[in-house]
């Protein structure tokens, strides 16, 4: 306990005056984001369109199905490519739970990869993955 308290007055001692002369970031403001969960290409256009306009962010779902999806691609890259922030809401198929859990988690590990090799392929443009465990 000793040891801990010395080291403690040491960084208040190293660091108290000092610290108060560094610049302080503020954070950025918070954006709105919505989860896209039953959706077609054309619904999601839409979407876009929206997010665009209010610079939304959009949590996409992806079970396996949608991933390779060539029109869903060109929609992706699309909105994207204006500027608009998606995020890959990665899932399993109904069969194998749908959302990851710590029952599954080979067949999302899969499905991640999935994800991340078609992302790769098509550059879609998308830098974030949303895990929703339930």
């Amino acid at each position: 306990m000793r040891k801990f308290f010395l080291t403690f007055l040491v960084f208040i001692f190293a660091c108290g005056t000092e610290s108060s002369k560094l610049k302080k970031t503020p954070p950025p403001p918070p954006r709105i984001g919505f989860y896209c969960e039953f959706y077609t290409s054309d619904e999601l256009a839409t979407y876009v369109k929206l997010a665009k306009e209010n610079n939304f962010i959009i949590d996409l779902a992806l079970p396996p199905d949608k991933v390779g999806d060539e029109e869903l691609a060109d929609v992706i890259k699309n909105a994207t490519g204006e500027g608009v922030t998606i995020r890959a809401w990665v899932l399993n198929s109904y069969s194998q739970g749908y959302w990851p859990g710590e029952d599954d988690f080979d067949d999302f590990q899969k499905a991640i990869n999935n994800f991340i090799g078609w992302d790769e392929k098509e550059s879609l443009g998308i830098e974030e993955i949303v895990v929703d465990m339930e």
